[in-house]
């Protein structure tokens, strides 16, 4: 697996997009917009590794796709090729079976 994590910063301005009066999402940088990214299912490789850490794949009424974990971790594959989690690893650069082996830890 060759995802990386991704908090969702622009990679200009660091800020998290959010939502504004217009409807769009911002950040920072004057005249950018953000489109909300509904997440995609992961590879069967990547399913595999999520179900054998208690993962469930969920799908919301407006679309996005997630896996939902024990102990309230959520997991997003996103189309650019990066992972989200909540809750964050405790480092950036974290693959993602070395996220779910150290939050089983934490957890158990």
């Amino acid at each position: 697996m060759s995802r990386t994590w991704s908090d969702g910063r622009c990679p200009d301005c660091g800020q998290k997009p959010k939502s504004g009066n217009e409807g769009f999402l911002r950040c920072a940088c004057p005249g950018k917009r953000w489109e909300r990214i509904a997440g995609l299912k992961g590879t069967p490789e990547e399913e595999d590794l999520l179900k054998a850490h208690g993962f469930q794949f969920a799908r919301s009424a407006n679309d996005a796709e997630y896996y939902v974990g024990p102990y309230s971790r959520l997991v997003w594959f996103n189309y650019d090729g990066t992972w989200s989690s909540e809750p964050r690893p405790s480092r950036p650069d974290m693959p993602l079976e070395e996220y779910l082996e150290e939050t089983d830890a934490l957890a158990g």
